[in-house]
């Protein structure tokens, strides 16, 4: 997926170029409507694994026709992510569709 490229090569323009202008992105806590409002998330991303120390492993991938399923677990100095989830529809070679949820523990 080239939205995985984008992700190890930290690069949030890269990311964006594989959404749809009107994706949406559903966390546990919030709704990002549109490409911009994703952008917003993927900087947030971005900052926290950028760092030194950072760790962050596939744990799993299913892709059935235009639906993907991505299971990883890493950390970042901030946070231990024990089980990480995200689901991903492209239509049309773009993103259309992403969510994501897991267990994140903040380190003290």
């Amino acid at each position: 997926m080239a939205n995985l490229r984008g992700v190890g090569a930290l690069d949030v323009d890269q990311i964006l170029a594989t959404y749809d202008d009107e994706a949406t992105l559903i966390t546990p806590t919030k709704i990002y409507s549109g490409r911009d409002a994703i952008r917003d998330f993927y900087e947030e991303f971005v900052q926290e694994f950028s760092q030194p120390d950072i760790t962050m492993n596939s744990d799993g991938m299913n892709i059935s026709g235009n639906t993907a399923l991505l299971i990883w677990s890493g950390e970042s100095p901030r946070n231990i992510y024990e089980y990480a989830t995200e689901t991903y529809i492209v239509e049309s070679g773009k993103i259309v569709r992403h969510s994501f949820a897991g267990k994140i523990t903040p380190k003290q």
